[in-house]
């Protein structure tokens, strides 16, 4: 209850309802051992298995990169979708799994940020990635507050990386 009170005031917002969704939904505060993890772990079990489920999002939208013609760009998602079930199983900070995930991530965002350029929808793509990718350091900080507000952070990304992709997917993209 501390960590959800603190939230609240670093937020500013009144979290009570949110917080009675989470914990009927499993999402209970998890406290952090004293090496800053969760028996070894980034996340809680139950946090990590909610981000692994959250992860087959990125699948569909590869699917659709496929369904559109863009077979240059429908990698990265599909990619994404591998590389997150595949850390996300078992969230250790210094697996190889992790560094793979990252990277993969990140190198798929530039390559994808590159090929927008000139696109029909490449200044949408380019905001929302940006709103998007603001969730990564604030999930960081959230989690030093509460395990399940950085875990959410973590989740936004996913889904806002997605809806961004289905959107640069609908459009012409040139090659």
């Amino acid at each position: 209850r501390k960590n959800i009170h603190n939230a609240q005031l670093l937020l500013g917002y009144d979290l009570s309802i949110v917080t009675k969704y989470l914990e009927y939904y499993g999402f209970d505060e998890v406290e952090i051992d004293e090496d800053g993890l969760y028996s070894g772990m980034v996340l809680p079990d139950s946090h990590s298995k909610f981000l692994w489920k959250i992860s087959w999002i990125s699948l569909f939208s590869g699917i659709y990169g496929i369904t559109q013609g863009h077979y240059s760009l429908a990698p990265v998602p599909i990619g994404v979708w591998f590389n997150s079930l595949n850390y996300w199983r078992s969230p250790q900070p210094t697996s190889m799994r992790r560094w793979f995930d990252i990277a993969w991530a990140i190198s798929g965002l530039t390559y994808q940020l590159h090929c927008a350029i000139g696109s029909q929808y490449m200044y949408e793509y380019w905001i929302l990635m940006t709103i998007t990718a603001s969730f990564y350091p604030l999930g960081h900080i959230l989690n030093n507050t509460s395990s399940w507000l950085g875990t959410f952070s973590q989740s936004m990304i996913h889904v806002g990386g997605n809806i961004a992709n289905v959107i640069l997917y609908s459009g012409y993209v040139p090659n």
